[in-house]
């Protein structure tokens, strides 16, 4: 059994206070038996004094790993005010491991607080705050740990913890103090502060640190660590340094030339000096050991230079040369530099030397993204045989080429997996955006707009955002947006979008505002050049001018001061832009034509600017022959009213090109009072043939105006010499004489008619008749020989005798022109003439002739019974009447009439029944005019219908009371009808 000294310092030994040094024993003597018994009895006796109780027996518990027997006794000692550091090392493993770890947090630090330089104290909270984890205590912990007794491994341990919260700076400074104050610091730790130091851009302390390392560890230098040793000098600008020891290295090292090598190159490369790689390869890529491997490096290297073409074409020729084709970085190399290159047929040749399942995302990508802005359906089909990678990676770009192969189910699938995806790349969904409008998802496409994170925008993307608003119609939400990026990361782009947006939404005010804030007053020339092309496009030409005024400042050209010169023409501050064009001509960067016009604008703004441009007026016309530049200044001098000077020089121009400028020589000649001089010059052009025939009669009508009525009338009467009746020409000779000719006028007018023939004969005689001139008419048609008379001549001869109203006359050339009348419908007409000539023999003679002509027509049947009925012939008229009725059914007039010839034959019952025809006729016509009442009222009269006739009546006399035929009607009906009374009323009102 243990003794209880032992126990006692057995925990001591675990606790947190130091040890206490072991007691050196005596060597035992030899003791008699009886003083040995003695002494067993009292060991006995002590050993049941020494059984292990309390903190103890607590430590035993630890031990045995029975905590939660072992934290009552603990406890109990604590509260007993036991404060050893045994007792307080033992609760606080006890509490820790009972789930109290805030109690054994608070134990050890009030211990800790009370005994700093605790080792064992500190290193148990310190492990408490690691197992929590609470990284920050934990820090804390140890940092007070190296201070008082450091260590390396505590040391990395804190470089470790640094690293995970992403503090580089402490990381390095915990890194920098392991390697410069512990031997055992470890190549990782020399490397891990090289690269932290290097991405410090702190080169010089990177160099040192692998230099330490070497030195500490010479084993450790291989072709990494000189990689990393030249990565360093080319950041301290010491090319030529790195360049010697990379080359001495490979010659020392020539097994892996083609390994090493090409990671040296890619060291150069990534530190920005392509040129150092390509310096150091060229010796290798053609030698014996030349590779794969080599020239991919070699090639990546003048790609990284800007030459990806010359990059292509050494891969080819290696290709060639070598004969191996066949290695996949080669392949992979080459699409990428066919597609910087522009060489798409070579990127696709190389797609299919690999197997487009090899590509890889981000070469399918840019093979897709050119194929896209060439057009090329071919490469796009290719690209979409690995749409399922493309997809994956990048689905917008995956829907973009399906929607370019019009695969439209593919396109809105992918669109829908972009929209899905959620992705915080604003580039892609900018792209998805731009896409959905263009499918006609508008309301997608202002969603995905709208979900877009601007914080991670690149300055372009941030423009085309802007530009999408614009489309969208969400410019508010846009600049909403743009403003609080403007506010929490302020640039260059954030501006330009938000002026797109704020120019679009019309608030040139806002932006002309900012331009001439300090922020403003700044601006890049990019920004400015936008500004100033929008500005433009909106009319905002104040901000145009600010933003070009600025710009100017900073990058003055000519092309520039055009535009600004122009915005302050088109916003009325001409005298400004004569400034600047001033300066333009001097220079030779503004035509002629636009300083003419600028100082046009200063003029007309009041500037003292028209005695120079009169000069420069004057000195054209006289010196320069080109057309354009004899018209601006033709224009010039009118507008400066110096029509004195031009009159000379516009008579010639106008004689000799009067369709140009005619109206420019007649405004001057009007303005400077040389009527007669502009009469002259109309005369002479109007009656020369070699005037263009619409200009000719145009100045005609011109000195008509004018008053040169003789002038005039000789030029229309030439124009009017050779031309038909129904010409142009002849048209505007008649209306020039009017309705009523003079006798000269109608001399000419009969002089053409008897030149005539045919057709045109009747169309100048029906002229004449026109004119009131219908003897003359005649006389033309007498004139006429039997040969040249056609019919349209004789119906021309036939108006010209009714026109001229003399019976005689009309009934003998209806006479002489029914002779030729062949047709019914020509004899019914003459029939129909002949009724005006007041010879009814003569209009029943070609009635009856048309209604043999004609095979009984109808209507020449009724109208020659209608004329029998007026000249009283009643059996001639009954017969055609009846025939007619028979034949077509009747009308209300032949019905009428039949009815009164029965009444006239004493046959009151067929009377009555031609009435009710004519009646059912009537209303069967649908007509409600007066005339058509008033008859349905006789009829009814006459059909004995006494009420309704009298209704009829009154009905019409309301309307018209001062109609006679319808009073005596009417009176005639109150009279048969026995109402006398009435009747004599109706006679008196009438007196």
């Amino acid at each position: 059994m243990t003794s209880a000294r032992n126990l006692k310092r057995t925990a001591l030994a675990t606790a947190v206070v130091k040890p206490k040094r072991q007691i050196r024993h005596r060597p035992a003597r030899r003791v008699p038996v009886l003083k040995i018994a003695l002494l067993l009895l009292l060991a006995v006796a002590g050993s049941l004094l020494l059984v292990p109780r309390g903190v103890e027996l607590a430590s035993l518990y630890m031990r045995w790993g029975q905590v939660e027997r072992a934290r009552p006794l603990l406890e109990q000692a604590y509260a007993d005010g036991d404060r050893t550091g045994a007792t307080i090392g033992w609760l606080a493993r006890a509490r820790a491991a009972t789930g109290s770890v805030q109690g054994s947090v608070e134990l050890l630090r009030e211990w800790v607080a009370a005994r700093p330089d605790d080792i064992a104290a500190l290193e148990l909270l310190a492990s408490i705050y690691r197992g929590e984890p609470r990284p920050a205590e934990y820090v804390a912990a140890l940092l007070q740990l190296q201070e008082r007794a450091p260590t390396a491994e505590r040391q990395r341990e804190l470089a470790r913890l640094y690293e995970a919260e992403g503090s580089p700076a402490q990381q390095m400074a915990a890194l920098k103090a392991l390697v410069e104050r512990f031997n055992t610091a470890e190549v990782p730790d020399y490397l891990t502060l090289a690269r932290l130091q290097e991405r410090q851009s702190k080169p010089a302390l990177a160099f040192a640190t692998l230099a330490r390392m070497v030195k500490r560890h010479p084993e450790s230098f291989d072709a990494s660590v000189m990689a990393a040793q030249l990565k360093a000098q080319v950041a301290l600008g010491d090319s030529a340094a790195a360049m010697k020891g990379a080359r001495e290295w490979l010659r020392t090292h020539p097994a892996a030339l083609t390994v090493e090598a090409s990671m040296f190159a890619g060291v150069f490369a990534s530190a920005g000096r392509p040129d150092l790689a390509i310096e150091l390869l060229e010796p290798h890529r053609a030698g014996p050991q030349a590779s794969a491997t080599l020239v991919t490096a070699w090639a990546q290297a003048i790609s990284d230079s800007g030459h990806p073409g010359d990059a292509l074409a050494g891969v080819l020729k290696f290709e060639s040369a070598s004969g191996d084709g066949g290695d996949a970085d080669l392949s992979r190399l080459k699409i990428g530099l066919a597609l910087a290159a522009g060489k798409l047929d070579v990127a696709v040749q190389a797609v299919n030397d690999l197997g487009i399942s090899e590509v890889p995302p981000d070469l399918l990508e840019g093979l897709a993204t050119a194929a896209l802005s060439a057009e090329r359906k071919d490469v796009l089909a290719l690209v979409r045989a690995a749409s399922d990678t493309l997809g994956a990676e990048r689905p917008v770009l995956a829907a973009r080429v399906a929607f370019a192969l019009g695969d439209r189910p593919a396109t809105l699938f992918w669109s829908n997996a972009a929209a899905a995806a959620a992705s915080d790349d604003p580039t892609s969904a900018i792209q998805l955006a731009r896409l959905q409008k263009r499918i006609g998802e508008p309301r997608k496409a202002l969603f995905s707009l709208q979900a877009i994170s601007l914080r991670k925008a690149e300055p372009d993307e941030l423009v085309e955002y802007a530009r999408l608003c614009v489309e969208l119609g969400c410019v508010t939400n846009g600049l909403a947006n743009i403003g609080e990026l403007r506010v929490a990361r302020p640039s260059p782009a954030a501006d330009k979008a938000w002026a797109l947006l704020a120019v679009s939404d019309r608030k040139y005010l806002d932006v002309l505002a900012w331009l001439n804030s300090a922020r403003g007053g700044v601006a890049s020339p990019d920004l400015l050049r936008d500004l100033l092309h929008l500005s433009m496009d909106g009319k905002a030409y104040p901000l145009a001018i600010a933003a070009g005024q600025q710009l100017l400042r900073q990058e003055p050209s000519d092309a520039l001061r055009l535009t600004v010169a122009n915005a302050m023409l088109a916003s009325g501050r001409a005298a400004e832009a004569l400034v600047l064009f001033r300066a333009l001509k001097d220079s030779g960067g503004v035509r002629d034509d636009a300083y003419v016009s600028t100082l046009h604008a200063a003029w007309r703004a009041g500037a003292p600017v028209a005695d120079e441009l009169r000069r420069i007026a004057l000195h054209r016309l006289a010196n320069d022959q080109r057309s354009k530049e004899r018209d601006a200044a033709i224009q010039t001098l009118v507008a400066l009213g110096a029509y004195a000077e031009l009159l000379p020089t516009l008579e010639r121009m106008a004689e000799s090109d009067p369709q140009r400028f005619m109206g420019l020589f007649t405004d001057a000649a009007t303005k400077t009072g040389q009527r007669g001089r502009l009469n002259a010059l109309w005369t002479r052009l109007a009656e020369a043939d070699a005037t263009p025939s619409a200009l000719r009669s145009q100045l005609a009508f011109r000195l008509l105006e004018a008053g040169e009525k003789k002038a005039a009338d000789r030029v229309f009467r030439a124009l009017a010499a050779s031309a038909a009746p129904g010409d142009e020409a002849t048209q505007r000779l008649l209306f020039v004489w009017g309705p009523r000719p003079t006798a000269d006028q109608l001399d000419w007018l009969e002089s053409r008619a008897n030149r005539a023939t045919g057709g045109e004969r009747a169309a100048w005689m029906r002229l004449l008749i026109d004119r009131q001139a219908a003897p003359r008419a005649i006389a033309v048609y007498k004139k006429a020989g039997p040969e040249s008379i056609g019919p349209s001549v004789r119906d021309a001869y036939l108006d010209a005798a009714v026109a001229g109203n003399d019976k005689p006359a009309l009934a003998a050339a209806l006479r002489e022109v029914a002779a030729h009348a062949a047709t019914p419908e020509q004899r019914g007409r003459l029939a129909q003439l002949a009724a005006n000539t007041g010879v009814p023999a003569l209009e029943r003679e070609l009635l009856e002739s048309a209604v043999v002509s004609g095979d009984g027509d109808p209507k020449l049947q009724r109208s020659l019974a209608l004329l029998a009925w007026r000249n009283h012939d009643i059996a001639t008229a009954e017969r055609g009447l009846v025939a007619f009725n028979q034949r077509t059914g009747g009308d209300l007039e032949t019905h009428r009439i039949v009815g009164d010839i029965r009444l006239k034959q004493n046959d009151p019952a067929a009377a009555h029944r031609s009435y009710e025809q004519a009646l059912a006729a009537l209303e069967r016509s649908g007509e409600t005019g007066f005339r058509v009442r008033a008859a349905r009222a006789n009829l009814l009269y006459r059909l004995a219908r006494p009420r309704e006739a009298r209704q009829a009546y009154e009905v019409l006399l309301a309307e018209r009371p001062n109609d006679k035929n319808l009073r005596a009607d009417y009176v005639a009906f109150l009279m048969d009808a026995g109402d006398s009374d009435k009747a004599q009323q109706l006679l008196a009102a009438a007196r």
